[in-house]
This record gives structure tokens, C-alpha cells and sequence, in this order.
């Protein structure tokens, strides 16, 4: 074996290896979805100079939710509210889309921060926790969604004040994306229900919660909505996703009001 050969072999040896051993940067993941059953109600509201906004943000049957994670930031989009989280510098972001506002917090929130009018009115009560609280085990199967293995999650869960509430849970597998995705839809669950996210009695935030059921029961009717999956995909996202729409408007996040 010639000289000048043997230094290809060398060469092309080294650099497979330094290919084996680079790490390898996590791709970033856009997840669709489609709303079905009852509307995402969302009895919060976000806090204006002026007193809160009249409309609540709510997703309804039919519409599409987008939710864009990176391996720092994370964000999901409705048609009338999004919700951002930034790891790095630990703050959220929810943006109103119909009154062009938004409002920051820090991460994570004071439940208080995000109790609804309701809430507010009960006087002292506001000031108090209503965690959910597990009823029954965690319940674990694996399926498929939109041609990805994941890991179904299910439980019933029980707040003083919010009553029960059944939940299952679709998470794909990545521990890179896992506390971005977990944070965004964490926040996302806590302006639905008083402040209390739900989200920490489902397992551990080690990947990308990809499908949502919730069955809430009411004294009279069982209300179900469902986030079915219709695409996952990996692509670059631009880091200008996470800031704050151009254009909106910065409002103050007050108690009570979002």
C-alpha cells in the first residue's frame, strides 16, 4: 500500500470518527393539531390598563393548534391566544391575537396570577392553592401517532375547586425537547384551570406531549375536548418565534384579570 494511500485511509478513518463523536444538535419539532368535542375555554384573561379584556380567548372545534419547540424555547399557537416560554431567560410570553396585546411573566407563575374573575371574587380564597391532586394510578401503553411510537399517559385528577377531571396524555419520546414542550403546555393548562396545571401528575417531562384528552365532570354533563394530532414535523425554526409579536401592544398581566 502506497504512502499517499495510506494517508486517505488515515484521514477518511478520523474524520468518520470525529462524525461519530460530535454531538448532535436537537432538531427542532412543529407539531399540528386539530380541536375536536367541546372548545378549549380559557376563563382567564389578559390584564389591560384599563381593566380585562371582555372576550376570553377560546379554541373550538375545528381549529387548528400549532405547537413549535426548540430545545430553549417553546411555543403554541391557537387561533385567538398564543403561549410562548423561554428556558433561557425564564420568561412567558401570551399573546391576545383579537386585541393585539401581550403580557410577561415570569417563569413559573404565581397561580394567583392566572386565577379567573371567579376566582378573584372569592375574597380570601384567591390568595389560596387548589393544586390537583392524583386519583387513581398513572396508567402507561404505547401507540402510535401520525406514524410515531409514543407513550399514552393517562389519570384522573381532583381539585377542591375545579372538580375532577379525566386526562390522557400523548408524549413523544425526546429529552431534549422534553422541558421546553412540558413548560408550554404546563402554562398553557394553568390558564385554563385557575392557575393549576395538571401536567405534573402525568410522568416525568421527558419528551414532547404531542395529543391531549380532558373529560371534565360537571354536577349535570361530562364536558370532552380533545387536541387530535394531524402532523408532526422537524425543521428549523427562527429564533424570532419566541419574542413578542411586532406590532402588539405590552399590557400589565394582572391578578384576577387574565
Amino acid at each position: 500500500m502506497t504512502s499517499l494511500r495510506r494517508w486517505i485511509l488515515c484521514a477518511a478513518s478520523g474524520l468518520l470518527l470525529v462524525l461519530i463523536l460530535a454531538p448532535v444538535a436537537a432538531a427542532d419539532l412543529v407539531v399540528t393539531r386539530r380541536v375536536a368535542g367541546d372548545e378549549l375555554s380559557t376563563p382567564t384573561r389578559i390584564g389591560a390598563s384599563g381593566g380585562c379584556a371582555e372576550t376570553p380567548a377560546a379554541a373550538k372545534a375545528g381549529d387548528a393548534l400549532h405547537l413549535s419547540v426548540t430545545a430553549g424555547a417553546a411555543r403554541r399557537d391557537e387561533p385567538r391566544l398564543s403561549v410562548i416560554v423561554r428556558l433561557d431567560d425564564g420568561v412567558g410570553l401570551l399573546v391576545d391575537h383579537a386585541a393585539k396585546t401581550y403580557s410577561r411573566l415570569r417563569l413559573p407563575p404565581d397561580a394567583r396570577q392566572l386565577a379567573s374573575p371567579m376566582r378573584a371574587g372569592m375574597g380570601s380564597a384567591a390568595g389560596e392553592v387548589y393544586p390537583y391532586q392524583p386519583d387513581g394510578d398513572l396508567g402507561r401503553r404505547d401507540a402510535t401517532v401520525a406514524g410515531r411510537a409514543v407513550e399514552v399517559r393517562s389519570r384522573t385528577v381532583e381539585s377542591p375547586l375545579l372538580g375532577r377531571l379525566d386526562v390522557e396524555l400523548s408524549v413523544l419520546p425526546d429529552p431534549d425537547l422534553a422541558r421546553a414542550a412540558f413548560a408550554v403546555e404546563s402554562l398553557t393548562q394553568a390558564i385554563r384551570n385557575d392557575g393549576e396545571s395538571w401536567l405534573g401528575l402525568l410522568g416525568d417531562a421527558d419528551g414532547v406531549p404531542v395529543a391531549i384528552t380532558r373529560v371534565r365532570h360537571l354536577p349535570s354533563a361530562q364536558v370532552r375536548t380533545e387536541e387530535v394530532v394531524t402532523g408532526i414535523e422537524e425543521r428549523g425554526l427562527d429564533p424570532s418565534l419566541f419574542e413578542a409579536p411586532k406590532g402588539y401592544e405590552e399590557v400589565k398581566l394582572a391578578a384576577g384579570c387574565f
